[in-house]
């Protein structure tokens, strides 16, 4: 049985010209090339609608876009204003309406309104502050995770900050905030099964943060380095995709530069414990779950999507080069 999966890419990106949105067919069995799709400039981000008739794409540019394009790629884009600059990131609520956006540039959230193709953007949510890091000289919203139908908490890569959000009447509230170790610069972020803990990446200090519920807030525990006990090689590190498993034991992160997919398990007592790594292609940015279980990673510089099988232990194994795509940067099905 195949799936269809939809693969974002940078039209322009530091590994040269890109060739943006497309969809092919899972299994990646070398059967065909992927189909290009009309995603604009840019298309870094996509969720799918409810009822899988739609892909909605970012457009990371300035200003800022969110589009709309049917799945099989067939008939209207439409195209919205994210409300800031370089949105990297779109959730999903469980209303299959509520789109949240996360403006990077900006440092901005956007409530867009989805109905099917038409896309409104209803509030903007503006975060404030700043980090000692040279990347963090103001707020850089880089994801939105849903909690509930209603609420939901912002990674701000700029501030170290998690910053929870209500949606209310149409409008984003803010309503608590968690202060992250300074200069970590929180990207993404899951949450356990249970609800119990959010499981943050830090993409400046390569670390997985767990923020665990305690009273009616959130601590901060003790991090560990994804890359493991190392050498590592020389270079640029930043941490960037992360994925849990369903049992909530396992935990996949990806760091670009080492270029690594790590295996953190938790332990009976909620301790994360580093276990093993994988090297994968160059840059691997994004981490996501496919339909048979296996993770698939886009290796953005390499230009290649990667497919990486799970054994019975919860330990990766070594990624197969599955797909040739020029920048990928996301998958989503």
């Amino acid at each position: 049985m195949t799936t269809t999966i939809h693969l974002t890419g940078y039209t322009r990106d530091e590994a040269g010209a890109g060739q943006g949105l497309a969809r092919t067919a899972y299994p990646f069995d070398g059967s065909g090339a992927p189909q290009s799709m009309a995603g604009g400039d840019q298309p870094s981000f996509a969720v799918l609608s409810t009822d899988r008739s739609w892909v909605y794409v970012t457009g990371e540019r300035e200003p800022g876009v969110v589009r709309a394009v049917p799945a099989d790629g067939a008939g209207v884009v439409s195209e919205v204003d994210s409300g800031g600059s370089h949105p990297c990131h779109l959730a999903l609520g469980p209303s299959g309406r509520d789109l949240l956006v996360s403006n990077y540039g900006s440092g901005s959230v956007g409530l867009v309104r989805a109905d099917a193709g038409a896309l409104d953007l209803v509030d903007l949510l503006r975060l404030s502050g700043s980090g000692p890091h040279e990347r963090q000289e103001g707020p850089h919203a880089h994801q939105a995770t849903f909690l509930s139908d209603s609420e939901l908490v912002v990674c701000d890569l700029g501030s170290d900050r998690l910053v929870g959000v209500r949606i209310e009447g149409g409008r984003l509230e803010q309503s608590w905030e968690v202060r992250m170790p300074a200069g970590s610069g929180p990207r993404h972020l899951v949450v356990s099964p249970d609800g119990s803990t959010l499981w943050v990446v830090g993409e400046l200090d390569c670390s997985l943060h767990p923020v665990r519920r305690s009273g009616a807030g959130w601590s901060v525990g003790e991090p560990i380095d994804v890359r493991g006990p190392g050498p590592w090689p020389a270079g640029e590190h930043t941490a960037a995709g992360i994925v849990v498993d369903r049992t909530g034991r396992h935990l996949y992160v990806s760091t670009r530069g080492a270029d690594l997919l790590s295996h953190v398990q938790v332990s009976d007592d909620g301790t994360p414990v580093w276990r093993h790594c994988v090297r994968t292609a160059h840059w691997p940015r994004f981490v996501g779950w496919l339909p048979d279980g296996s993770l698939g990673v886009t290796a953005e510089r390499a230009g290649l999507v990667q497919v990486v099988r799970i054994g019975s232990d919860g330990e990766p194994e070594r990624p197969d080069p599955a797909l040739s795509w020029p920048s990928p940067t996301c998958l989503a099905w």
